[in-house]
């Protein structure tokens, strides 16, 4: 007769399943990790909204840009007389600021290259050129509320006079 050796335990319960401090330890790794996920996700999302803004920004921005280069020449200035730009579409402010005085000297003009002849007339002396420009510098400025904060963007032109009649 052949006999068959079968080892026992005093215990067979032991070393059945998990014991209750692997299944916490496993819940913590998980738990972290899924924690990791949920940053991603909200990291994720932040950004794709913020890349929205941005776009829906710049393309507020290069519509007004249009919108003054389309213009009748003639009636630049008295298209937005307080300066403000109405925003369908768009959660921001915008205004314009026209630059009608050839002698100024701030900053913001010298970016247009002021002082500077700018009703053709060959000499820099006018104050006001509002009824006689053959160039208008224009600048556009958009402000909005972002994930940042105030962000704003600026665009600075020079409209000219193409008809030469």
């Amino acid at each position: 007769m052949t006999t068959v050796y079968v080892p026992t335990t005093e215990n067979p319960s032991a070393e059945a399943g998990f014991s209750l401090v692997e299944l916490m330890i496993s819940l913590v790794v998980f738990m972290v990790a899924l924690g990791g996920l949920a940053v991603q996700y909200t990291a994720t999302v932040r950004a794709t909204n913020e890349n929205l803004i941005l776009f829906q920004s710049n393309r507020e921005i290069q519509a007004v840009a249009e919108t003054l280069r389309g213009a009748d020449f003639s009636s630049i200035l008295t298209m937005y007389p307080d300066g403000v730009i109405p925003m369908a579409d768009f959660d921001g402010t915008c205004t314009v600021d026209f630059y009608t005085d050839e002698t100024e000297d701030t900053p913001e003009a010298n970016e247009f290259g002021l002082p500077r002849d700018l009703d053709g007339d060959g000499v820099i002396s006018n104050t006001d050129v509002s009824s006689e420009y053959y160039l208008l510098p224009a600048r556009v400025e958009l402000t909005f509320h972002s994930g940042v904060g105030a962000t704003t963007y600026i665009l600075n032109m020079i409209l000219a006079n193409e008809d030469t009649n």
